[in-house]
């Protein structure tokens, strides 16, 4: 079976490519779409497998829409 990681940021673990394609064999992950990291972080982002109880495509439209929230509020909070 191929495993396509959907998302990840490019920093952390994923911050260099022998790391990266380290962690794909060891996985056995096919692909991996990176997204934009903090530059030269050695941050890893750590979220819950959330998949395993929202089992469509609502789960990433809940988590869009919650960010969006904060955001807005950290804005109306701060001004910026």
């Amino acid at each position: 079976m191929k495993i396509i990681d959907g998302h990840a940021h490019a920093c952390g673990m994923f911050l260099n490519a022998s790391d990266t394609v380290r962690y794909m064999k060891v996985n056995n992950i096919y692909k991996m779409v990176l997204t934009a990291g903090e530059p030269d972080s050695d941050k890893i982002y750590r979220l819950p497998y959330m998949a395993r109880w929202f089992r469509s495509s609502r789960l990433i439209y809940m988590n869009n829409a919650f960010k969006l929230a904060i955001g807005q509020m950290r804005e109306e909070i701060t001004g910026y």
